[in-house]
């Protein structure tokens, strides 16, 4: 069961998605189709997913094949920085999804961690003018 967490963040410029419990096929599927109108609801191009706390369900091949649903939902291009796992299986589905959404026109950053987040998320804010 998946305990993901979507919430628009217009303030700081842009949608914060906390990937958490067991991931897979149907739930990546739902929660990109959640940030996504998060994110086109409220004008943001901006999305950080962490997937820190993800029990990744899904190969690094349904991780690019996710990655291409993404796109083709996805009715803009987007910014997206991604929080790798510590453990490296349970990271490369979420790097395979970075590299899908790269090669499709998305940028994609992989982070390692949360001091990498806040970096990302404050050159958001500097961009934008947000607090």
């Amino acid at each position: 069961m998946s305990f993901n967490s979507i919430t628009a963040r217009p303030e700081s410029g842009f949608v914060d998605v906390v990937i958490d419990g067991h991931e897979d096929w149907d739930e990546a599927t739902a929660c990109i189709t959640q940030m996504v109108e998060a994110a086109e609801a409220h004008g943001l191009n901006r999305i950080l997913i962490d997937f820190r706390r993800a029990e990744m369900r899904i190969s690094p091949s349904e991780g690019r094949e996710i990655g291409e649903f993404f796109n083709s939902f996805a009715m803009t291009a987007f910014d997206i920085a991604v929080i790798l796992p510590e453990d490296s299986r349970e990271a490369a589905p979420a790097r395979a999804f970075c590299e899908a959404i790269t090669e499709c026109g998305h940028r994609a950053t992989p982070l390692a961690d949360g001091q990498a987040r806040d970096i990302w998320v404050e050159g958001g804010a500097r961009r934008t003018g947000a607090a």
